[in-house]
């Protein structure tokens, strides 16, 4: 164990790209610092590896992190940048309500605590408002994140708050879950327009407003935005919760063919993912995408309404599932009801899991809305 050792892992995890191996480059650099006893090397190691870890859906290992980093600065205050601690703060805040064994109370106490130590450093409420009401929309309760909207907007703004694009798409996102989908649009314009983009924007944005255009019947927009949101989307896994509302379009309009390429091709994303609640959304709108898959089949060339019928009926679905999938088959052989089944039982156990943290039955109206929205009693 030596420096040498750490800075050439250092130069390894730089090269990669944002995900699994970078990060793990990054905790083996910690590991080694923490070792030779260089407390503020393993810190600034941490720091790196919580950006690592946010930005490819591995918030989950991020969390370990920052917690040793937080205990790091209270110790060793003028050893760090506040201004970069509290912006990992925000990330870390983000990350929690999509854990359900996180209880609501230890969310909204660290929140405060955020909170608390941006005023210390002379930061305006804005920030943490915005944080605060976008937690209680990631955990259903619209009523209350209401009123902390309403305090974002009239804050002063300042350099801790999010980027013009990130507040949009979180605004839009708002707006969609309350069902004020003309709003919604509305505050997506100059986002579909490109006045405002950054590295998740209009990524994001595509895949929240699919829900908005289909209540709103605009099919024809819905698909426009849901072919543009995919392109963006369909090779970083930490947009998995994008990516999946773009499948529940493409089962509402029965593109059967399409949906089952998206499906196979992104449900290791959803096996992979230490994110529970990015799991459900794509549980959810798997279950409504196989039931339709088990209604319809997969349509073939000069196939008459007759043959496809029976075969329907006689024939499993062949699908590709990765051999860490509970129900994977050597033979890619599947009953689409049978998985469909499966799916909709994980999904209705995290709905469970999240009302019973949250106090309310959001996600469970939210898996009976996807069904709805993926009109599974549809018939060409």
């Amino acid at each position: 164990m030596n420096y040498d050792r750490v800075f050439e892992m250092i130069e390894q995890a730089y090269e990669a790209p944002y995900g699994p191996v970078r990060t793990n480059l990054f905790e083996q650099a910690v590991s080694e610092a923490e070792q030779m006893g260089d407390e503020k090397l393993a810190y600034d190691l941490r720091i790196q590896l919580i950006e690592s870890a946010f930005f490819h859906g591995l918030g989950d290992r991020a969390l370990v992190s920052f917690v040793s980093c937080l205990r790091y600065a209270d110790e060793n205050p003028e050893d760090v940048s506040q201004h970069e601690l509290l912006w990992r703060y925000k990330w870390i805040v983000g990350v929690l309500p999509r854990l359900p064994q996180i209880s609501r109370s230890k969310i909204l106490e660290m929140v405060n605590d955020l909170g608390r130590r941006a005023s210390v450093q002379g930061y305006s409420p804005r920030p943490v408002h915005y944080v605060r009401w976008k937690q209680l929309l990631a955990m259903g309760d619209l009523e209350t994140a209401s009123t902390e909207v309403e305090l974002w907007r009239k804050g002063a703004k300042d350099e801790l708050q999010d980027c013009p694009a990130c507040e949009a798409d979180s605004e839009v996102e708002y707006l969609a879950a309350c069902h004020r989908d003309q709003q919604a649009l509305a505050v997506a314009k100059p986002i579909l327009s490109g006045k405002v983009t950054c590295a998740e924007v209009p990524h994001l944005t595509l895949g929240i407003l699919v829900r908005p255009l289909i209540r709103l019947g605009r099919m024809d927009d819905c698909q426009k935005i849901s072919n543009k949101g995919y392109k963006l989307t369909y090779d970083n896994n930490e947009f998995i919760s994008a990516v999946s509302e773009h499948l529940l379009f493409a089962t509402r309009t029965n593109q059967i063919v399409k949906a089952l390429r998206m499906f196979t091709r992104h449900a290791a994303w959803a096996v992979d993912t230490g994110l529970p609640l990015r799991r459900f959304q794509f549980d959810s709108i798997a279950s409504a995408f196989l039931e339709k898959l088990a209604r319809k089949g997969v349509p073939k060339k000069s196939e008459t309404d007759e043959s496809r019928e029976t075969r329907k009926r006689m024939a499993p679905a062949k699908l590709v599932l990765p051999s860490n999938h509970p129900c994977y088959r050597d033979d890619d052989q599947y009953d689409p009801r049978e998985l469909a089944k499966w799916y909709r039982n994980e999904a209705e156990s995290l709905a469970d899991q999240f009302n019973k943290r949250n106090g309310n039955d959001y996600f469970t109206r939210w898996l009976e809305e996807t069904h709805d929205l993926a009109d599974i009693e549809s018939r060409e």
